[in-house]
């Protein structure tokens, strides 16, 4: 009885340390390096996963037909009534004209908004209780307007609709993301900030918290052994 409650206690420690090594209230995250734009490329939002993920940070260069950027993020939605998602503060540049969407793993869309529902900017949001979808983990996409997502074969993945709508997927849809449409608009870039609620990061565990854990049960798991060899040792001298 006294080995087994050891035991728990020195497991239930070691769980601890690996919760505190991942514990802070919020974060948020900065593009680096330049985010990707498929879905195998879409980037991690760490540095630690299942905490709340407050705003996304990065940039765009301005759309002039010369190149198409557009900048995923993986995120976590784990309350879908409560998810928001905004470039209307103070950090998006004056004057960019953002579209922000939201996609499954396998590139089906979702939600899209060019511009606020207010009509008074040119930011875009996506507020709170727009979805119909599980808690699950899905690619955060934003985009000057023009540059669209669209399948291999060209066709936009989201509905036409006035640039304040809420514009869901393309009814006569035939694939998933397979490539970018660039209606030609001359737009300005520069930084955006993606604030957000109802999200939690998506991160690449870190190599040092990792491994520490990993010591730390190996240890536990060694105590253990010799503990439950002790007896045997003790009957052969």
């Amino acid at each position: 009885m006294h080995l087994k409650k050891t035991l728990a206690q020195s497991l239930g420690a070691a769980a601890l340390f690996l919760a505190a090594s991942t514990s802070v209230s919020a974060q948020a995250y900065v593009e680096n390096p330049d985010a990707g734009q498929t879905v195998a490329t879409a980037s991690f939002t760490g540095p630690l996963n299942f905490v709340p993920l407050i705003a996304i940070s990065g940039n765009l260069p301005p759309s002039a037909g010369v190149s198409v950027d557009v900048d995923f993020f993986l995120i976590t939605i784990n309350n879908p009534a409560a998810f928001s998602a905004s470039t209307a503060n103070v950090f998006t540049t004056a004057g960019m004209d953002t579209q922000i969407f939201l996609l499954t793993l396998m590139g089906v869309p979702i939600i899209l908004n060019d511009d606020a529902a207010s009509g008074t900017t040119l930011a875009s949001t996506i507020p709170a209780g727009s979805l119909n979808i599980g808690a699950n983990t899905y690619i955060l996409g934003i985009s000057l307007n023009g540059i669209d997502p669209a399948t291999a074969a060209g066709q936009l993945l989201f509905a036409n609709g006035l640039s304040t709508d809420l514009r869901g997927p393309n009814p006569f849809l035939t694939g998933p993301l397979g490539s970018f449409v660039d209606q030609g608009f001359a737009n300005t870039g520069g930084a955006y900030q993606i604030n957000l609620t109802g999200v939690t990061a998506v991160a690449v565990p870190e190599t040092s918290t990792v491994l520490a854990g990993l010591f730390a049960l190996a240890a536990l798991g060694f105590v253990w052994i010799r503990r439950n060899r002790t007896p045997a040792l003790a009957l052969q001298s």
